[in-house]
């Protein structure tokens, strides 16, 4: 059925942070933007991918407002070999130059420097070289950098204090690497020791960038259900790990403590206030996405199972519900001749039937409530019992985001 017409879920939380001008949520229909205050509006996935396509883009943002959006594929983009699209006002979404027939797997920009913009590719060609790519004009054109390699898929990237970081993986050898750069030095690679002894193809992925100590990242290994934390102190020379579950670790984001929030299979959420000793946040409502911001936890909460899709909290034991998909405008709007007026103004109406449908589930449901939910940690997708449901939206937006 495509975008439009997805099961309404959060998956996400875009927040533009310095000027606090904006704030986004993700789901699986598209993207909600809130700006100066005002209600959410609906940017359509369609606005960047092909009619009925299945992948859910994913975005980043500046301090000045642009947004960067990548797919993850190239045969669900709109436009043939560009999985990279770029909007300075989110209504005109052109594809970006410089990454033509590379498949993007992660963006990133520069928190303290809004042009500079950071992207990874892993393109499933034998043949292609991989590699880090480098904006200095905040995504609308690309270079690449001195990290151009063949037997290589880069999964991750992101930026902590004076330091950007990278993972990338070769299956077939079961080889995996982290990358870093400092203003000083060039990129660095760092080989991580995988364990041998797993048959399944084992991922590495940034987690999360420390703001306060360069030297410092969280990053999570494992095959999908049985990963582990690592974390380094010494700029990726060693790693200890600090975490292990047998789930899947979708989501992390620091807070101005330096302070480690992780979500777990979108049922569990923990917390490590000196980044190695983890509490379970046993109040926290299911989610699929957060992120620390304006001195708050935001978390894109489950809409088939709690009380608003998104979240926030303080503390991450007392959360206040923030909207609903009720509260949705309608598509932004933007001139006739944007894309997203194009596109998203025809598919509206799908939207609008999967709200009033979700409301009088909620409705109907109102005697009975939510089913039953253990509070027990540990147990990974089981633990709430709707690991199927959990399974199919994890398999359709991507398994791991990293927060600064």
């Amino acid at each position: 059925m495509g975008h439009a017409g997805a099961l309404l879920e959060s998956v996400d939380v875009l927040v533009e942070d310095a000027q606090k001008t904006g704030f986004g949520l993700e789901a699986t229909f598209g993207l909600l933007w809130a700006s100066d205050n005002d209600n959410f509006a609906w940017i359509c996935h369609e606005s960047v991918t092909a009619p009925m396509a299945m992948i859910t883009p994913r975005y980043a943002t500046n301090t000045d407002g642009v947004f960067l959006v990548w797919l993850n594929t190239l045969d669900q983009a709109r436009d043939i070999g560009h999985s990279l699209y770029r909007s300075t006002d989110g209504c005109v979404w052109p594809a970006t130059t410089g990454l033509e027939d590379r498949v993007v797997t992660d963006a990133d920009f520069q928190s303290n420097q809004s042009q500079m913009a950071l992207a990874v590719t892993a393109t499933l060609d034998l043949k292609a070289d991989n590699g880090i790519f480098s904006s200095e004009d905040a995504g609308l054109t690309w270079q690449t950098t001195e990290i151009l390699l063949p037997e290589r898929l880069f999964l991750s990237v992101g930026h902590g204090k004076d330091s950007a970081w990278a993972t990338a993986v070769w299956y077939e050898t079961r080889q995996a690497w982290v990358y870093r750069h400092t203003p000083s030095d060039a990129w660095v690679e760092h080989e991580v020791l995988l364990d041998d002894k797993v048959d399944q193809d084992i991922h590495l992925r940034l987690l999360a960038a420390s703001q306060t100590d360069s030297e410092t990242a969280w990053f999570v290994v494992g095959p999908y259900g049985d990963n582990q934390v690592l974390r380094t102190t010494d700029g990726g020379k060693s790693y200890q790990e600090v975490f292990a579950t047998e789930g899947d670790i979708i989501d992390a984001t620091t807070d101005d403590d330096n302070g480690l929030w992780i979500l777990v299979s979108g049922v569990e959420l923990w917390y490590a206030q000196d980044g190695e000793t983890f509490q379970y946040m046993s109040d926290a409502p299911t989610g699929l996405g957060i992120n620390w911001a304006r001195e708050q936890l935001y978390i894109a909460a489950r809409n088939q199972l709690e009380t608003a899709p998104l979240q926030a909290s303080p503390d991450g034991v007392t959360f206040q519900p923030l909207m609903s998909f009720s509260d949705i405008t309608g598509v932004r709007e933007c001139p006739e001749d944007s894309h997203v007026t194009e596109v998203c103004t025809d598919l509206w109406y799908m939207v609008e039937e999967r709200i009033d449908a979700s409301n009088k589930i909620n409705e109907d449901s109102i005697d009975t409530g939510i089913p039953p939910v253990s509070d027990e940690p540990g147990c990974g997708c089981a633990t709430r019992g709707h690991s199927g449901l959990i399974g199919i939206v994890l398999g359709c937006i991507g398994l791991i985001r990293r927060k600064r």
